[in-house]
Protein backbone atom coordinates (compact mmCIF):
# COMPACT_ATOMS: atom_id res chain seq x y z
CA UNK A 1 0.00 0.00 0.00
CA UNK A 2 1.31 3.30 -1.05
CA UNK A 3 -1.08 6.01 0.44
CA UNK A 4 -4.41 5.11 -0.06
CA UNK A 5 -3.28 2.82 -3.40
CA UNK A 6 -2.92 -0.67 -3.31
CA UNK A 7 -0.52 -2.58 -5.89
CA UNK A 8 -0.59 -6.09 -6.23
CA UNK A 9 2.34 -8.36 -7.66
CA UNK A 10 5.01 -6.58 -7.07
CA UNK A 11 8.94 -8.48 -7.28
CA UNK A 12 10.67 -8.10 -3.89
CA UNK A 13 13.90 -9.57 -2.92
CA UNK A 14 15.02 -9.97 0.90
CA UNK A 15 18.42 -10.10 1.89
CA UNK A 16 18.45 -11.60 5.37
CA UNK A 17 21.86 -10.58 6.08
CA UNK A 18 21.16 -6.88 5.82
CA UNK A 19 21.57 -4.87 8.73
CA UNK A 20 18.41 -4.08 9.84
CA UNK A 21 19.50 -0.29 9.24
CA UNK A 22 21.72 0.63 6.50
CA UNK A 23 24.31 2.95 7.99
CA UNK A 24 24.88 5.10 5.02
CA UNK A 25 21.10 6.00 4.12
CA UNK A 26 19.32 4.59 7.62
CA UNK A 27 16.65 2.83 5.16
CA UNK A 28 15.38 -0.23 5.53
CA UNK A 29 14.59 -1.23 2.33
CA UNK A 30 14.50 0.44 -1.35
CA UNK A 31 11.72 1.23 -3.95
CA UNK A 32 12.83 0.70 -7.58
CA UNK A 33 11.50 2.13 -10.98
CA UNK A 34 9.33 -0.53 -11.19
CA UNK A 35 7.44 0.06 -8.47
CA UNK A 36 7.20 3.71 -9.00
CA UNK A 37 6.21 3.48 -12.75
CA UNK A 38 3.20 2.15 -11.90
CA UNK A 39 2.01 5.86 -10.66
CA UNK A 40 1.31 8.41 -13.27
CA UNK A 41 3.63 10.33 -11.57
CA UNK A 42 5.93 10.81 -8.56
CA UNK A 43 7.24 14.02 -7.27
CA UNK A 44 10.17 13.68 -5.15
CA UNK A 45 10.75 17.11 -2.85
CA UNK A 46 14.57 17.07 -1.41
CA UNK A 47 14.24 20.05 0.52
CA UNK A 48 11.34 18.76 2.86
CA UNK A 49 11.83 14.93 2.54
CA UNK A 50 8.78 14.22 0.81
CA UNK A 51 7.75 12.57 -2.02
CA UNK A 52 4.17 12.83 -4.13
CA UNK A 53 2.49 9.65 -5.63
CA UNK A 54 0.11 11.50 -8.90
CA UNK A 55 0.30 14.96 -7.28
CA UNK A 56 -2.28 17.25 -8.28
CA UNK A 57 0.52 19.61 -10.00
CA UNK A 58 4.35 19.98 -10.03
CA UNK A 59 7.02 21.92 -11.58
CA UNK A 60 7.08 21.51 -15.27
CA UNK A 61 9.06 24.38 -16.26
CA UNK A 62 12.21 22.21 -16.78
CA UNK A 63 11.43 18.93 -18.11
CA UNK A 64 13.78 16.43 -20.61
CA UNK A 65 12.84 13.50 -22.14
CA UNK A 66 12.82 9.93 -19.98
CA UNK A 67 12.61 6.52 -21.10
CA UNK A 68 12.99 3.23 -19.82
CA UNK A 69 16.26 1.51 -21.59
CA UNK A 70 17.04 -1.82 -22.05
CA UNK A 71 20.77 -3.44 -21.90
CA UNK A 72 21.66 -5.61 -24.72
CA UNK A 73 19.67 -8.70 -23.42
CA UNK A 74 16.68 -6.67 -23.65
CA UNK A 75 16.53 -6.61 -19.81
CA UNK A 76 15.83 -3.01 -17.79
CA UNK A 77 18.36 -1.20 -17.59
CA UNK A 78 17.30 1.89 -15.73
CA UNK A 79 15.57 5.44 -16.35
CA UNK A 80 17.51 7.23 -19.06
CA UNK A 81 17.73 10.75 -20.11
CA UNK A 82 19.90 13.01 -22.35
CA UNK A 83 22.14 15.45 -19.72
CA UNK A 84 24.71 17.89 -21.92
CA UNK A 85 28.36 17.77 -20.25
CA UNK A 86 30.91 20.74 -21.61
CA UNK A 87 29.05 20.46 -24.36
CA UNK A 88 28.22 17.17 -25.34
CA UNK A 89 25.32 15.16 -25.43
CA UNK A 90 25.57 12.22 -23.38
CA UNK A 91 23.12 9.14 -22.47
CA UNK A 92 22.26 9.46 -19.07
CA UNK A 93 20.63 7.25 -16.49
CA UNK A 94 19.33 8.31 -13.52
CA UNK A 95 19.90 6.51 -10.74
CA UNK A 96 18.71 7.65 -6.78
CA UNK A 97 20.56 5.14 -5.12
CA UNK A 98 23.72 6.31 -6.70
CA UNK A 99 25.43 8.51 -3.77
CA UNK A 100 27.39 10.35 -6.36
CA UNK A 101 26.95 13.94 -8.24
CA UNK A 102 27.65 12.38 -12.40
CA UNK A 103 29.65 9.47 -13.36
CA UNK A 104 31.38 9.64 -16.80
CA UNK A 105 31.85 5.84 -17.88
CA UNK A 106 34.98 5.89 -19.80
CA UNK A 107 37.96 7.75 -20.57
CA UNK A 108 37.42 8.57 -24.05
CA UNK A 109 33.80 10.20 -23.52
CA UNK A 110 35.37 13.81 -23.21
CA UNK A 111 39.14 13.17 -24.02
CA UNK A 112 41.75 15.73 -22.81
CA UNK A 113 39.60 16.53 -19.49
CA UNK A 114 42.24 17.99 -17.11
CA UNK A 115 40.86 15.96 -13.73
CA UNK A 116 42.47 15.31 -10.22
CA UNK A 117 43.10 11.42 -8.49
CA UNK A 118 40.34 11.22 -6.18
CA UNK A 119 41.74 10.29 -2.51
CA UNK A 120 40.69 6.48 -1.83
CA UNK A 121 38.46 6.26 -4.56
CA UNK A 122 39.13 3.05 -6.98
CA UNK A 123 37.80 0.74 -8.73
CA UNK A 124 38.79 -2.86 -8.92
CA UNK A 125 39.11 -4.31 -12.63
CA UNK A 126 38.52 -8.02 -13.94
CA UNK A 127 41.91 -8.74 -12.89
CA UNK A 128 41.77 -7.63 -9.12
CA UNK A 129 43.79 -4.78 -9.44
CA UNK A 130 42.76 -1.61 -7.81
CA UNK A 131 42.67 1.33 -10.79
CA UNK A 132 42.24 4.49 -9.51
CA UNK A 133 39.75 6.96 -9.84
CA UNK A 134 39.89 10.48 -11.29
CA UNK A 135 37.24 14.06 -10.88
CA UNK A 136 37.00 16.76 -12.59
CA UNK A 137 34.89 19.86 -12.02
CA UNK A 138 32.46 20.07 -14.88
CA UNK A 139 29.82 22.13 -16.59
CA UNK A 140 26.39 19.97 -17.38
CA UNK A 141 23.23 20.81 -18.30
CA UNK A 142 20.17 18.86 -18.01
CA UNK A 143 17.01 20.68 -19.49
CA UNK A 144 17.57 24.12 -19.47
CA UNK A 145 19.40 23.88 -16.57
CA UNK A 146 23.37 24.54 -16.42
CA UNK A 147 25.54 24.19 -13.49
CA UNK A 148 29.18 22.85 -12.52
CA UNK A 149 29.47 19.21 -11.00
CA UNK A 150 31.80 17.05 -9.16
CA UNK A 151 32.52 14.53 -11.97
CA UNK A 152 33.59 11.47 -11.22
CA UNK A 153 35.55 9.67 -14.43
CA UNK A 154 35.47 5.92 -14.12
CA UNK A 155 37.98 4.38 -16.80
CA UNK A 156 35.44 1.28 -18.19
CA UNK A 157 32.80 1.77 -20.51
CA UNK A 158 29.56 1.35 -19.23
CA UNK A 159 27.66 -0.56 -21.67
CA UNK A 160 24.08 0.83 -21.26
CA UNK A 161 25.49 4.97 -20.48
CA UNK A 162 27.82 7.47 -20.75
CA UNK A 163 26.69 9.08 -17.28
CA UNK A 164 25.27 8.45 -14.21
CA UNK A 165 23.16 10.86 -12.60
CA UNK A 166 23.21 10.70 -8.56
CA UNK A 167 21.54 11.66 -5.44
CA UNK A 168 24.15 14.56 -5.27
CA UNK A 169 23.17 15.78 -7.90
CA UNK A 170 19.58 15.96 -6.80
CA UNK A 171 20.16 16.90 -3.22
CA UNK A 172 18.51 20.15 -1.94
CA UNK A 173 16.19 19.73 -5.41
CA UNK A 174 12.46 19.08 -6.55
CA UNK A 175 12.53 16.45 -9.66
CA UNK A 176 9.38 15.00 -11.07
CA UNK A 177 9.45 11.44 -12.97
CA UNK A 178 6.39 11.89 -15.67
CA UNK A 179 5.76 8.35 -16.64
CA UNK A 180 2.65 9.64 -18.00
CA UNK A 181 4.34 11.80 -20.44
CA UNK A 182 7.59 10.40 -20.65
CA UNK A 183 9.71 13.18 -18.95
CA UNK A 184 11.87 14.26 -15.92
CA UNK A 185 10.93 17.65 -14.49
CA UNK A 186 13.32 19.52 -12.64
Amino acid sequence: HVGGIEIANIKAFVTPKLAAIDSVSNALGLIGYDLLSRFNQVAINLRDGTVQFNPSSYNSNNCVAMAFALNSNMLPAGIATTISIEGKSLKARIDTGANVDLILHGEGILPGIASQELAGGSLMDGSGSHVPLHFAHLRARLGTEESEHSVILAPGRHPDFDVTLGMQFLAGRNFTFDFAKQRFCL
